[in-house]
């Protein structure tokens, strides 16, 4: 198992739904070769200032390989050459440690926090968020 996240594997983004500028929402599916491995998601798009939220999930048997952060490098150019977004943003809770280090590695900064914003369990969690300019 390949866990030094040097090198992103190569990933297909495919969208499954119908479009970013038809519902404000683009589902992409993450493929490795023929093999569904994961989903990511652009949603609460902003057309006036050019941003929107994303959301990834990868299958367990493809985690730690990679394949997260070549789906987000996918997203980035995806978001910046083709859909002309000036930034994409994600809210993390502050306790999931694997998500945080993957989005920061992925060039996301840390933008603010919001005080126990969600109950985890039986207490109450900060949320996180992370945000990035994109180059065109």
């Amino acid at each position: 198992m390949n866990t030094s996240h040097s090198t992103p594997r190569p990933v297909v983004l495919r969208a499954v739904n119908k479009g970013f500028f038809v519902d404000g929402r683009l589902q992409l599916a993450a493929l490795a070769g023929d093999v569904l491995m994961g989903c990511i998601e652009l949603y609460n798009y902003d057309p006036i200032h050019r941003r929107a939220e994303v959301g990834i999930v990868v299958d367990k048997a493809f985690r730690r390989q990679g394949y997260a952060t070549a789906m987000l490098c996918a997203l980035d150019r995806l978001g910046a050459d083709s859909l002309h977004l000036h930034q994409l943003y994600c809210d993390i809770v502050s306790t999931h440690a694997v998500s945080l280090r993957l989005f920061e590695r992925c060039g996301y900064l840390r933008a603010g926090c919001m005080q126990e914003w969600v109950i985890v369990g039986d207490r109450y969690c900060d949320v996180l968020r992370l945000q990035k300019i994109l180059k065109p």
